[in-house]
C-alpha cells in the first residue's frame, strides 16, 4: 500500500505541475533577457507647421548674371496646407519666353513646362504652384506637354528656370 500512496503523490504532483497550472509553466519558460527594459517608451513627435524655403529647389540659368529670374508670391515659405507660386520671368522684352525644367522625386525623367501660363509686362512667362504638405515637403504642380503633373520635389536644384 505505501507504494501506491507514493505513486499517487507523484502523479498528483505531476498533474498539478503540467495540467492544473499550464499558464504558470508557460510564464516560466518565456523569460525575458535581463537586458530587456520593462519601462514604457514614450516617443513624441513635433508637428510640422510650415515648409522651409522653396528657393533651394530652384536653379536659375541666367543670361545676365545677377538678375533674379524666379519670383515667389507671396513668399518662398508657407504654412502646411497653403500654396505659393513661383514665376520664371525674363528680364526684358527681348527674352519674352521662359521655361521650367522639372525633375520630380518619383519621376525619373526631367519634364519641361513651356505652357506660357503667366502673362506679364514684356512677355509671357511660366508659373508653377507649390503646396506645403504635412510632411514638410513641397508638392509642385506644373503643366507639361502631356498635361498637368503634381508631385513632391525635395532635392535641391530640381526645378530649373530657363530665362
Amino acid at each position: 500500500m505505501p507504494v501506491r500512496l507514493v505513486a499517487f503523490f507523484i502523479l498528483t504532483a505531476l498533474l498539478i505541475t503540467f495540467v492544473i497550472t499550464p499558464v504558470d509553466l508557460c510564464q516560466r519558460t518565456a523569460v525575458l533577457p535581463e537586458t530587456a527594459s520593462t519601462t514604457p517608451v514614450i516617443s513624441t513627435t513635433t508637428a510640422i507647421t510650415a515648409c522651409p524655403s522653396a528657393e533651394p529647389l530652384f536653379s536659375i540659368v541666367e543670361f545676365t548674371p545677377g538678375e533674379r529670374r524666379v519670383n515667389f508670391v507671396p513668399a518662398s515659405t508657407a504654412p502646411v496646407g497653403s500654396s505659393i507660386v513661383a514665376n520664371c520671368v525674363g528680364s526684358t522684352p527681348t527674352s519674352p519666353n521662359t521655361a521650367f525644367y522639372i525633375t520630380y522625386d518619383s519621376i525619373a525623367a526631367t519634364l519641361k513646362q513651356n505652357a506660357n501660363n503667366f502673362p506679364a509686362t514684356g512677355g509671357i512667362f511660366e508659373q508653377v504652384t507649390l503646396t506645403c504638405t504635412p510632411s514638410g515637403l513641397w508638392n509642385v504642380a506644373s503643366i507639361t506637354a502631356t498635361g498637368p503633373v503634381s508631385d513632391i520635389i525635395s532635392v535641391p536644384n530640381s526645378i530649373i528656370c530657363f530665362a
